[in-house]
């Protein structure tokens, strides 16, 4: 049997998006390995793992996602600056509101969770801040990689085949609000949890294919696609001309302008 991921909808009146995700395996006994594989069947519940659902604060209802949603006092506000590392210019000084919300995806041998929260003014649409948490579970729904307390939203999240790197983009201007941060694409080194890329770009597509991370981005110079090779490592960046087009059709394999073959040699290395 080979292991299975498996995304559970809400089927609740009221309720959207996934509830939980679902880990399917075989596991043998060490203690006796003539035994037939036992057949394990693993539910993590995504609201249970919202870190934002574990605040000290009173709660006053409940999201469709499932998500808490909490009343913030006076006193809150002041305690909540601190917790989340606000800017100085967050406006909110009376009364505000914090919910959260996530996105969850199945990759290969991994689950990817990215919980983001968000504080409001009360009867007000502004969004003033963000804080967001980031939780990869593997093919057995055993934590594989955290990062909490970003400063930033997170979108894209992709992680790498092996599971050595994690990359995803950050950054949102937000009319009428004191949130902005300017894009950013992040990828991070999963052994120690560092950053190992970074660089101040609009993202257009993140993914992982033919054993790479692949970033499409703008540019002062119009766009370019920028490589990771989970393999050794190296990143390689490209240039794609206003009327250029670069596929990439296996490892270490690019069409580009539909006739021209190139492989990371013709690359520029950055990394």
């Amino acid at each position: 049997m080979q292991a299975q991921i498996t995304l559970q909808p809400y089927d609740e009146p009221g309720k959207s998006g996934t509830k939980s995700i679902v880990f399917e395996y075989e596991e043998t006994d060490p203690n006796n390995r003539n035994a037939a594989p036992k057949k394990v069947k693993k539910e993590f519940d995504i609201q249970e793992g919202n870190p934002f659902n574990k605040l000290g604060y009173m709660q006053k209802g409940e999201g469709k996602f499932g998500n808490k949603v909490y009343g913030l006092s006076k006193n809150d506000i002041a305690r909540i600056k601190s917790d989340f590392n606000l800017r100085d210019e967050f406006r909110i000084s009376e009364s505000a509101y914090l919910t959260s919300f996530h996105q969850v995806k199945t990759q290969g041998d991994f689950a990817t969770i990215s919980y983001m929260s968000i504080i409001k003014s009360e009867g007000d649409i502004v969004e003033e801040a963000r804080s967001s948490s980031i939780l990869i579970l593997d093919k057995k729904g055993k934590e594989f990689f955290r990062l909490d307390n970003l400063p930033h939203d997170v979108f894209s999240l992709v992680i790498s085949g092996n599971g050595k790197y994690v990359a995803f983009a950050s950054g949102e201007h937000l009319e009428h609000s004191t949130f902005s941060s300017e894009p950013m694409i992040h990828i991070y080194n999963t052994d120690n949890k560092t950053i190992y890329y970074q660089e101040n770009a609009e993202p257009t597509i993140i993914g992982f294919l033919h054993q790479t991370i692949s970033i499409g981005v703008f540019c002062d110079e119009g766009r370019k696609s920028i490589f990771l090779d989970q393999n050794n490592g190296y990143m390689y960046e490209k240039l794609i001309e206003s009327e250029g087009s670069l596929f990439m059709k296996g490892y270490n394999e690019f069409i580009y302008r539909n006739d021209q073959e190139l492989t990371f040699s013709d690359f520029t290395k950055i990394k």
